[in-house]
């Protein structure tokens, strides 16, 4: 009896597996109503999106066309865009990828199936598709001068997606980015101006608009452009620091020490409390040079200059190559006559307005003056004859000589041609 009871079970057992089998296979129920729903959407890009849907059941009949259908209004039907699906007609799961698809919009789709009685579809579902870059335009390059240009640029397209950051960028190289020198005019579409500075004369860059949204930056085309030869000719350079004018250097012309075209020179006290300046053609306003790399090669609009120490400075600079230099400058006696000989400088004392002084006992020689107790080029001077009171700076000046006695000695390095006299004192 309980043998028999035992086997009822087992049988009732193998028939409920086999029914719940069958209702849990990848292929719908046939016993039921039709019925078709939306279940799955992913892989959604700028221009596509892949949905899924269920067949839950497929009815006495099946059905002869299942896909997804979709808009951007709500509520699609398959009088809308519709993708049908080509896969396995048994499967009971079907996916199918939406393509040509706009940016940045909102999309509602539902799956569907047709069969002898109609239509049936699934719930709707929605999805917004991702931004793209933004579309930028580069605008031509105007009002090239020697460091300077002006360009811009349109932002016609956001892509969907605020564009929080445009501008230009440039280079010496080609594809400029903006890894390279670059402006920052604003936000969103629309037109924008750059100013384009910090460049060098007579050199080729290449510029490009950039727009920035969240996706990345884009870029217009690319523009060369050569900026202007440098034609900077004052007939002075005046050394300002913080407002005030400290002196000026004025041209030189090529002669027997001075060869190149341009040389400027002239000699700068720097008191403790002004050892930054600029350069300028005037003593107000004017054209500005400075330093902004601090490389010894000035730029229009740079940036101050300094200098290490409070002192008496030689400044050198050349208008066409736009090198300079500063140099130190404290100046002795030195010669057969001077108490030192040629070997230690006799120093000077500075008595303002670029003026050196010494009163020395000198016996029968010669003499000459020299900066910093060394010998270095354009900081010696003498007089070649005929002795004329000028001092000369080739090669180190020419010998001067004078008899015993008590002298006093004073070079003027106001202005070049740079002058001395020698007076003797009377005991």
């Amino acid at each position: 009896m309980k043998i028999k009871f035992k086997y009822k079970i087992i049988s009732a057992l193998i028939i409920f597996t086999i029914a719940f089998s069958a209702c849990t296979k990848k292929t719908a129920e046939i016993r039921l109503e039709p019925e078709v729903t939306t279940v799955d959407m992913g892989d959604i890009t700028s221009s596509s999106a892949t949905i899924t849907g269920f067949i839950i059941a497929s009815g006495d009949e099946g059905f002869i066309e299942k896909g997804i259908c979709y808009n951007t209004t709500g509520d699609p039907t398959i009088e809308n865009d519709t993708v049908v699906y080509s896969g396995d007609d048994m499967s009971a799961t079907f996916t199918v990828t939406l393509t040509g698809l706009d940016y940045a919009t909102t999309y509602y789709a539902k799956a569907y199936g047709i069969n002898s009685n109609g239509v049936l579809y699934g719930s709707d579902t929605t999805f917004t598709t991702l931004p793209i870059l933004p579309t930028v335009e580069t605008e031509a390059v105007t009002n090239i001068d020697v460091t300077t240009a002006v360009s811009g640029g349109n932002v016609t397209l956001d892509g969907g997606s605020e564009v929080t950051v445009r501008g230009v960028c440039w280079s010496k190289f080609g594809t400029p980015t903006v890894d390279s020198l670059k402006t920052e005019n604003g936000a969103g579409t629309g037109t924008f101006v750059s100013d384009i500075t910090g460049l060098e004369s007579e050199t080729m860059y290449y510029v490009r608009a950039y727009a920035t949204n969240e996706i990345g930056t884009a870029y217009g085309e690319e523009i060369s452009f050569t900026t202007n030869e440098a034609s900077f000719t004052p007939n002075r350079l005046y050394v300002i620091s913080g407002g005030t004018t400290l002196g000026s250097i004025v041209p030189r012309s090529p002669d027997d020490f001075i060869t190149e075209e341009g040389h400027f020179e002239g000699y700068i006290w720097f008191p403790a409390g002004n050892l930054s300046f600029i350069l300028s053609d005037m003593e107000t306003g004017g054209t500005i040079l400075g330093d902004n790399e601090d490389d010894g090669v000035l730029e229009f609009d740079g940036t101050t200059i300094s200098v290490a120490e409070e002192g008496f400075y030689k400044i050198i600079v050349n208008v066409i190559s736009f090198e300079y230099s500063t140099a130190i400058a404290n100046w002795g006696l030195i010669g057969s006559a001077t108490p030192g000989g040629w070997n230690t400088s006799t120093d000077m004392t500075y008595l303002g307005n670029e003026i050196w002084e010494v009163t020395e006992t000198l016996v029968d020689g010669m003499w000459k003056v020299r900066a910093n107790n060394e010998w270095a080029d354009g900081l010696v001077y003498g007089d070649y004859a005929p002795i004329d009171g000028i001092l000369d700076d080739l090669p180190g000046g020419g010998d001067i000589p004078v008899t015993a006695g008590d002298w006093k000695i004073t070079i003027d390095l106001s202005e070049f041609p740079y002058t001395y006299t020698i007076e003797a004192i009377i005991k």
